[in-house]
């Protein structure tokens, strides 16, 4: 296996993972905001 052949392989492992990473702060980060909203501390209900 040449360098270039390696180098296009590890560049599109990077990507997959950078992407997986991505998604798994968006879900993340979704399960936050949703229990700060049904708490009512952006949804407009009344703060303890």
């Amino acid at each position: 296996m040449g360098k270039q052949q390696a180098d296009d392989r590890r560049r599109g492992v990077r990507r997959t993972v950078l992407l997986f990473a991505a998604i798994a702060v968006a879900i993340y980060a979704g399960f936050i905001l949703s229990g700060v909203v049904s708490s009512g501390v952006i949804g407009g209900g009344s703060a303890p």
